[in-house]
């Protein structure tokens, strides 16, 4: 971590674009390539029309992140800054542990029943 709190953790990363040939979405493509991790393709583009969407990219680790950093109790504003969103944005990268949220309403404390 550098010492600096507003300097990027990753700085060779820092301020590039996520899309494009050069962005990080390839890049990340490439290193899961070099790392000989299967990535299947789930939508081809259709005669030049849309794109390629393959199962795992930097946008899906994206959300597992914010996802799993959230289950975990952490607040909203912390997720946010962690995947680098506005706080009303990363509301919409939020997959909520529904099992978690049951498990958490067993915790509220039952009133007693009428006699």
């Amino acid at each position: 971590m550098p010492d600096d709190p507003e300097s990027f953790v990753f700085a060779t990363l820092g301020g590039k674009r996520v899309n494009g040939d050069k962005g990080l979405g390839a890049q990340f493509d490439h290193i899961m390539s070099a790392a000989g991790i299967e990535n299947r393709l789930i939508r081809q583009a259709n005669a030049g029309r849309g794109r390629n969407l393959r199962a795992l990219t930097f946008h899906s680790l994206r959300h597992t992140a914010a996802s799993a950093v959230f289950n975990s109790n952490v607040h909203r504003q912390i997720v946010a800054t962690l995947t680098g969103h506005k706080t009303g944005i990363v509301e919409k990268y939020i997959h909520r542990d529904l099992e978690a949220i049951k498990a958490a309403t067993q915790l509220i404390p039952r009133l007693p029943k009428a006699q």
